[in-house]
């Protein structure tokens, strides 16, 4: 064999002379060899120096190789085992399926048998060690991504007049298939902006969620209504995500001279509404982005006042949020507090985020 594998071995024996046989065969194989004569040793010498493979011997004084293997299970997953075992082993034959051991060798272990196990061995780890490089190198573009992504995303605007923004952004993964904005107008009478909801996770959706910001940002300097903003997106959407992929949202214009919120929404886009007028969420009809290119929205109107506050949410938060707290006695405060309840949950299964207007009072 011109070159040894490059594994290390733990090989435990308890009768020495074929130990020492064994061994010997085994230094020619691999580049790194340990030896322990019963279980208790082999675990003590597993822990100590964390073996790429452990082959073992099954019938053993002090302990087995049933139970070395069991431990060995607890401390590690991922280490190959290769189990020696004797025809007249059947009942530990029985007791090691589901055991976690990888391949078997009948004894007396013969080269050929022997050499084969530790070659599909040490490809099996080459595989999965190039699996984690690769696996390493994108979670570290997607940590990139997702830092990109939130630098992209607008600061919170609090101190003036006539309304504070905050936003709340939690992907479930690195980067997120939400996506908001919001711009004021030169005098700040108007306030544009909109939450979106890309359906999916990870970097596909964080793709589309570009194309949706750069789009968005394009109907702003049109100064386009709610219900048009909504159909140019849509227009400029459909041939990008080509039935793969839908999008949610609601687009919002608050009108601060006239009172009015306008909006529109496309997919079940709502709001919840701490205000005056009403209090609850807010629901309006309209087709996903990415449908049908020539879909018109429609547009709906409702009175703001002092005090108002108008918390445009992504399907991780309204989805989760508990319908029986709008009641008249919950303030801005509390809401944002369940909020970041929900986003913390380890049970939650969907990005989370949320553009929060809260008007000033009179």
């Amino acid at each position: 064999m011109p070159d040894k594998l490059d594994i290390s071995l733990l090989y435990v024996e308890d009768e020495a002379l074929i130990r020492l046989a064994v061994a010997q065969m085994l230094k020619r194989f691999v580049r790194e060899l340990h030896t322990a004569s019963n279980g208790e040793e082999g675990l003590a010498v597993f822990r100590t120096i964390r073996p790429d493979v452990v082959m073992t011997d099954i019938r053993m004084p002090i302990m087995d190789g049933i139970a070395l293997v069991e431990q060995i299970r607890r401390i590690d997953r991922e280490c190959i085992v290769i189990a020696g075992t004797a025809y007249s082993d059947t009942e530990y034959f029985l007791q090691l399926i589901g055991s976690g051991v990888n391949h078997y060798l009948l004894k007396p272990i013969r080269e050929e048998q022997c050499l084969e196990a530790l070659q599909k061995s040490s490809e099996t780890i080459r595989l999965k060690k190039e699996l984690k490089r690769h696996y390493n190198l994108l979670e570290r573009d997607l940590q990139l991504a997702g830092n990109l992504q939130r630098q992209l995303l607008p600061e919170a605007d609090t101190g003036r007049k006539p309304a504070s923004v905050r936003t709340l952004f939690f992907p479930l993964q690195h980067v997120s298939g939400d996506f908001f904005d919001y711009r004021w107008s030169e005098n700040r009478r108007f306030l544009q902006g909109c939450l979106m909801d890309v359906m999916g996770h990870g970097l596909s959706a964080a793709l589309q969620v570009s194309a949706l910001s750069l789009l968005f940002r394009q109907s702003c300097e049109r100064n386009l209504s709610p219900g048009n903003t909504l159909s140019f997106l849509n227009a400029e959407l459909v041939p990008c995500m080509k039935g793969e992929s839908l999008a949610a949202g609601i687009v919002f214009l608050f009108d601060f001279f006239r009172g009015t919120l306008d909006y529109s929404a496309a997919g079940g886009g709502q709001f919840l509404s701490l205000a005056a007028s009403f209090r609850g969420f807010v629901r309006s009809p309209g087709l996903f982005l990415g449908v049908d290119s020539d879909t018109l929205y429609d547009e709906q109107s409702m009175p703001i006042g002092p005090s108002d506050a108008f918390l445009f949410l992504s399907d991780g938060f309204h989805e989760s949020f508990p319908p029986r707290k709008c009641d008249a006695g919950l303030t801005l405060q509390q809401t944002e507090d369940i909020l970041l309840e929900l986003a913390h949950l380890e049970t939650r299964t969907d990005d989370a985020s949320a553009l929060i207007i809260h008007v000033d009072p009179a």
